[in-house]
């Protein structure tokens, strides 16, 4: 009788066990990027797209299924591949952070962007961003780029600097410039948090984090003016859930593995950090000046700046500083530009 009672229970057992293995191996699916494409966004996400009107770019396909946009300018002398941080998204590069994007616009530089996957108008899970897919995204649209035959240059904010600087490591051919704001570069992780994340960040990717910041206490910690802070809490695009595991996952393991290669680099580099910056940490800026294999590198450290610089107080100081840096490198990357076209119609 004893025996007949435990062969039920490890039968019932293992129909649970069954049962928990199918509703997990859905769950994956569902959030891979296969599996994402074939379910509509989740309603919190699709209500929030339509509540943030468009800002008249065009659209830009750039393969890997994200929201991709462009804004030319009508005689372009140079092109930029934005990528911003994390949470955050393209468009409000057009009406928020100082409107870069106009301004880069009104100078002759056409803007190229994509919303990470799981950020903006691109599908996926809110907030779950995949590092290194996000890194074959920006491969991918500097493939696309590549053909449009202007000196190419990068601006990567945050997560979106790792970002550009890890598709520079996979790729440094056809780079002009970059910029890196506020780069998230450094984790200050052992290796057994790396491993606990990086299970975590595949078993449940789309969780979130423990944490205890409102949305008043995450937009503090970006910019200290009021009327900036009010916009960024009023922003129905903006992801404030929480950081998930595979975020976390992903940017600690990617930032351990590519400190040992960014002497690599031999592209023009400006960083730019404010020094009450608590999301990322300027030191990071620091020591990735002094690992850089260019020697056309400068760092801008901001006074009392806080993580987002061009919402932040000293935002037309930073942005200007910005353009000037672009302007002095596009007649030179031009030559080299078009120096490349003769020699491959030569050959």
């Amino acid at each position: 009788m004893n025996a007949e009672r435990v062969l039920k229970q490890m039968s019932w057992i293992k129909r649970g066990a069954a049962a928990a293995a199918a509703v997990w191996g859905v769950y994956r699916f569902r959030h891979t990027r296969i599996g994402t494409r074939l379910f509509r966004p989740d309603s919190r996400r699709r209500k929030r797209m339509q509540e943030v009107p468009r800002t008249g770019a065009e659209n830009w396909d750039i393969g890997t299924g994200v929201a991709g946009y462009v804004w030319r300018a009508e005689k372009p002398r140079a092109a930029l591949l934005l990528t911003h941080g994390w949470g955050d998204y393209a468009e409000r590069y057009v009406y928020q952070n100082n409107r870069l994007i106009p301004k880069l616009v009104e100078r002759g530089i056409s803007v190229y962007a994509f919303d990470l996957w799981g950020c903006g108008r691109s599908p996926g899970a809110g907030g779950a961003v995949s590092v290194r897919d996000s890194v074959k995204d920006h491969l991918a649209a500097r493939t696309k780029l590549e053909t449009e035959g202007l000196p190419l240059f990068f601006y990567g904010h945050s997560l979106g600097g790792l970002i550009t600087a890890a598709s520079l490591l996979r790729r440094p051919s056809r780079a002009a410039g970059a910029i890196l704001a506020s780069p998230a570069l450094l984790y200050r992780v052992g290796w057994k948090k790396r491993l606990a994340a990086r299970v975590l960040g595949w078993l449940i990717p789309t969780f979130y984090l423990p944490q205890n910041q409102t949305p008043e206490d995450v937009s503090r910690s970006l910019t200290a003016v009021p009327e900036e802070r009010r916009k960024l809490e009023a922003d129905p695009l903006l992801h404030d859930r929480g950081l998930s595991w595979v975020t976390a996952s992903d940017g600690a393991n990617v930032t351990h593995e590519s400190w040992k290669k960014y002497e690599q680099i031999q592209t023009p580099m400006l960083l730019l950090h404010g020094t009450a910056d608590s999301a990322t940490t300027p030191s990071g800026s620091r020591k990735l000046l002094e690992q850089l294999g260019t020697s056309d590198k400068t760092i801008h450290l901001v006074s009392g700046g806080r993580h987002s610089l061009l919402d932040d107080k000293d935002r037309e100081n930073t942005t200007e500083r910005m353009l000037e840096w672009l302007e002095t490198r596009i007649p030179a990357a031009e030559k080299a530009c078009y120096s490349a076209e003769a020699a491959g119609h030569d050959a």
